[in-house]
């Protein structure tokens, strides 16, 4: 039997589901590794994870972000996960860029269609044509999502953001696309999760990829530019994490309000 893993509850939670288990094996791929190597993994290089249970064997499995490679050689007898060198970030990133302009549905110069979200935190209806007249930013993401919170680490997203936080015709956007309120109050809980708990405040909600599918098929995370016109002029899936990316991004938001 095969169980997804919600990135929040990895490292917390998830050794409770089986706890009849005689043999519990754990995984990056296909490499084994330790119970305390799995448990130092920082889950914001982790794609994705799951679990597989047969008879009383349990193995614990997680997927590596494109960014992130396995370390065996940093700390003997320990195997790591870390971040790959902005070098081979920029190669892979080239490569992902073609297949980024293709998953675009409303591509640069397509006026928006109207939506509507809805607030986090009490649950209000949010309209983008409400917002008319301003430049926005919106990005969709998940807390099961590595590369996504990766992106809104301080150091890449919130970073370009906070360059135009004091103009008010500019509006950033985070949008969650978790299923349910108790996986998002569940990473809010976690002290790990400390980082990011700007985001309950900001967070709107795209409940059943309704929004995020019908703009891209890409996938998230999804960061979109719209101007003043509800024109678009960035829709970019996949991590905006390298200089390039961040410089490019902030270019955009910049032009847009001149």
């Amino acid at each position: 039997m095969k169980t997804r893993i919600l990135l929040i509850g990895l490292f917390v939670t998830v050794f409770a589901m089986v706890a009849g288990a005689t043999v519990v094996r754990y995984f990056i791929g296909d490499k084994q590794i330790s119970e305390s190597d799995f448990r130092a993994i920082d889950t914001s290089l982790v794609r994705a994870g799951e679990v597989w249970t047969h008879d009383d064997v349990t193995d614990y499995v997680v997927h590596l972000d494109v960014h992130a490679r396995i370390d065996t050689t940093s700390v003997p007898g320990c195997v790591l996960v870390v971040m790959r060198s902005p070098e081979e970030i920029e190669a892979i990133e080239a490569v992902l860029q073609q297949q980024r302009s293709q998953a675009a549905i409303f591509k640069d110069g397509d006026m928006i269609p109207d939506f509507v979200l809805f607030k986090l935190t009490d649950g209000e209806p949010l309209s983008l044509n409400q917002l008319r007249g301003k430049v926005i930013l919106l990005n969709f993401w998940a807390t099961w999502c590595g590369p996504c919170l990766q992106e809104l680490k301080s150091e890449n997203i919130p970073a370009v953001v906070a360059e135009f936080a004091q103009d008010d015709n500019f509006v950033f956007l985070p949008v969650s696309v978790n299923h349910d309120q108790e996986e998002l109050d569940d990473f809010f809980s976690l002290p790990e999760h400390a980082e990011f708990s700007w985001l309950r405040e900001a967070t709107l909600w795209d409940l059943n990829r309704d929004i995020s599918d019908e703009l891209s098929t890409g996938g998230i995370p999804l960061t979109i530019l719209i101007d003043a016109d509800n024109i678009i002029r960035m829709n970019e899936s996949g991590a905006i994490l390298t200089e390039a990316q961040l410089a490019e991004l902030r270019r955009c938001i910049a032009s847009c309000l001149d």
